[in-house]
């Protein structure tokens, strides 16, 4: 399934550095059109069109620009992203009658509509509806226009449209394809191939994490050990291929046992790894007790009944990865040690 929301995110970095450098090249791009204003437009209309082009489209591109500096104004951008290029549409109808020749300035409307398609980084969505009002004010602005100019300016505005949607619609879809294998390979390489469960770099990852939240907000949580009580002898009765179903078998079995918030991992072997987030020492000794002795009862496919071992250790103050996991371990140890099938805690 599609993560919509995680999309979006994932696009929202790399959008903002659009927006911000495409948007401070068009603010450049309106300064140096209003150098070439006074060979166009005449004096007595040269100050109106010069303060469109350079004390309002400016400004308020350049407002764009500082916005994306800003995290939290990030989710206003794409209204002003949506409502800019509007704005510049209606400058534009307000320049063309004060112009001895309006199919002069008349073109500016398929650059608008080409920046809002292809360069503003606007979804497909919003990029459609800010050029509907586009071109209904451009057709407003025809009336200033030939029989003939009118044609011709229908015709480019229906080819930069058309263009425009194409190739947005043609971004997005390999911008989400992207995204799709980004995500396909983010899973392979914090996957274990055998049993579907997180891996030991998902687990550095998760633990690290946790210990620096921690440290900050002072939640507490716990990592838990895992071992299948003699599974050598299941390999060496049964063979290598029995034994990875088995495993296959427990790791659904401890998938389906443990909470959505917790963390499970295969650590390698016949051992299993548990980070259990925003947890209590009793919270997770009812939940380890649950799981051992579902495994205690459960009768897997070709080897019958099995046990598991299991340690754990709650976090302590400025506690690194290594000294969780070393205690949890130690932990572990002690149950193996204690005639196994039992849990022990860390002191």
């Amino acid at each position: 399934m599609f993560d919509t929301a995680k999309y979006n995110q994932w696009m929202q970095s790399s959008r903002v550095l659009q927006v911000r450098y495409i948007s401070l090249l068009t603010a450049l791009l309106y300064c140096i059109y209003a150098q070439i204003d006074p060979f166009i437009v005449p004096t007595k209309s040269l100050f109106f069109v010069q303060s469109i082009h350079l004390y309002f489209l400016c400004p308020s591109i350049l407002v764009i620009v500082g916005l994306t500096f800003f995290e939290k104004y990030h989710a206003i951008l794409t209204y002003l992203l949506i409502l800019d290029p509007i704005a510049a549409s209606l400058g534009n109808f307000l320049i063309l009658p004060r112009l001895d020749e309006p199919t002069l300035y008349i073109s500016e409307t398929y650059f608008i509509i080409f920046w809002v398609f292809i360069l503003s980084g606007l979804r497909l969505f919003h990029a459609i509806i800010s050029v509907s009002v586009i071109i209904f004010i451009s057709l407003l602005s025809s009336m200033y226009l030939s029989s003939q100019a009118f044609m011709l300016h229908l015709f480019w505005i229906l080819c930069a449209t058309s263009f425009g949607i194409l190739g947005a619609y043609l971004l997005e879809r390999s911008n989400k394809k992207v995204f799709k294998n980004k995500e396909i390979l983010a899973n392979l390489a914090n996957t274990d191939k055998l049993t579907g469960l997180y891996n030991r770099a998902k687990f550095d990852e998760v633990l690290s994490h946790e210990l620096a939240r921690t440290e900050r907000f002072h939640h507490s949580f716990g990592l838990v050990m895992i071992d299948i009580d003699y599974f050598k002898l299941v390999n060496d009765n049964y063979g290598h291929h029995v034994g990875d179903t088995f495993l296959v078998e427990i790791s659904t079995l401890l998938k389906n046992s443990v909470r959505s918030t917790d963390v499970l991992v295969r650590w390698g072997g016949e051992e299993f790894a548990l980070i259990c987030l925003e947890s209590s020492l009793s919270g997770i000794l009812t939940l380890v007790e649950t799981i051992r002795t579902r495994v205690e009862e459960y009768s897997f496919m070709n080897v019958g009944k099995r046990t598991i071992s299991i340690g754990v250790t709650m976090y302590e103050e400025n506690d690194t990865d290594t000294m969780m996991i070393s205690r949890a371990d130690k932990a572990l140890y002690d149950a193996k040690n204690s005639g196994r099938n039992c849990i022990k805690v860390a002191k």
